[in-house]
């Protein structure tokens, strides 16, 4: 059978790590996946099936051209993306890269949009095939990064007739409030627990002060800001040392906003194998987001023994239980989550009982019940259809 995935984005994010596994899995069931994408993939991306670029236009090529010639900034790959919507906005246009990717999309008999955006490419294809949308959109994400206009093209694509696959009950609630009658499966994540597991401690620092891991990703709602308030209240009373997960430019964006870090920390910006090391390495993990689609950043770090403090961002509902696996605290509410981090620091016998209930959390979602649970819905809309 075979079966499309498709997007517009293959830049290092927790969607595409999901469908990266996703790819390859399928690949081993049996399926001939094609994965089609505007935008290149990011090299940390394992992805081990075949992927069909949307071609530029020579017209793109020329604007490209230009903007070489202007000596503008750019560091990523010639490719559709870049030039139609990096360029396009900085001109002051939004370009159509809807189009290009509708034109591109290959026949199959499964087809699976990762995005809005390729949703809508898919359903202006008129491939033949049953429709998949794989919803890793939500409000606060959509509005953040594509504003009302963003919002009102994600409810439109929230109406059509797909099978809507999402990661957590608060994504299926989204979906059912705009088409009650929709067919949604929830999935779950697939955490790779070949990388993610308890290693040998290793010391980042010079200091036996406890270590916090967290991630600063630049979006708002992802929290960056409530997690170095909390810390800096943690470290007034606890002196710890920090590992901050992340870019350069996302730590600069907080400090220029007055969001400084007044604990001793280091900035790294691994994956896979060097993360999990990071993660089995620290005393506690924290999660600020506002809100998550799912959130697998906690679900990692229960794989690598750790105890996981985390604001309630909705998407993480399936799985986050207060003072079972994980403590939960209010989102944007950085006293809390300071509190919170310092019980997981004094209490051992608290710490002991998250750690153990983290490692029974995530044998729930395993890469195999992952994949198993996409292969059988996969079945089973192609016998009723």
């Amino acid at each position: 059978m075979r079966i499309n995935l498709i997007t517009h984005v293959l830049s290092f994010s927790g969607g595409n790590i999901q469908l990266s596994i996703i790819a390859n899995k399928l690949k081993e069931l049996g399926y001939e996946v094609k994965i089609i994408s505007v935008e290149h993939k990011d090299e940390r991306l394992d992805i081990q099936v075949p992927i069909i670029y949307v071609p530029i236009p020579e017209r793109v090529q020329r604007i490209l051209k230009i903007y070489k010639i202007l000596s503008l900034k750019f560091k990523s790959k010639s490719n559709y993306f870049v030039v139609e919507e990096g360029i396009a906005k900085k001109l002051g246009f939004h370009a159509d890269i809807i189009r290009g990717l509708s034109e591109t999309i290959p026949e199959a008999g499964l087809h699976m949009a990762t995005t809005m955006q390729s949703a809508l490419a898919l359903w202006l294809s008129s491939r033949r095939g049953i429709y998949y949308y794989l919803v890793n959109e939500f409000p606060a994400y959509v509005i953040e990064y594509h504003g009302n206009y963003g919002l009102r093209l994600f409810e439109l694509v929230l109406r059509l007739p797909f099978i809507f696959l999402t990661y957590s009950s608060f994504q299926k609630d989204i979906v059912t409030s705009i088409q009650p009658n929709a067919k949604v499966e929830i999935i779950g994540v697939g955490i790779d627990t070949k990388i993610f597991y308890p290693r040998p401690k290793e010391k980042i620092f010079n200091n036996d002060n406890p270590t916090i891991l967290f991630f600063i990703r630049g979006a708002k709602h992802k929290g960056d800001h409530i997690a170095i308030e909390a810390l800096n209240i943690v470290n007034k009373k606890i002196p710890i040392n920090a590992i901050i997960i992340g870019s350069k430019n996302n730590l600069h964006n907080s400090l220029v906003k007055g969001f400084i870090p007044k604990f001793n920390y280091i900035l790294e910006q691994p994956s896979g194998e060097k993360l999990a090391q990071l993660l089995s390495s620290s005393d506690a993990f924290i999660f600020a987001s506002s809100e998550e689609g799912f959130g697998v950043p906690p679900l990692e770090a229960m794989a690598c023994g750790i105890p996981v403090v985390t604001t309630d961002c909705k998407g993480n509902r399936d799985y986050a239980l207060n003072m079972h696996n994980c403590i939960v605290v209010p989102p944007e509410d950085p006293k809390a989550l300071a509190n919170a981090v310092i019980t997981v620091l004094t209490n051992e016998k608290l710490k002991e009982i998250l750690i153990k209930n983290g490692f029974d959390t995530v044998k729930k979602y395993t890469v195999e019940n992952f994949i198993n649970r996409i292969h059988e819905i996969l079945q089973k809309y192609k016998k009723v259809l």
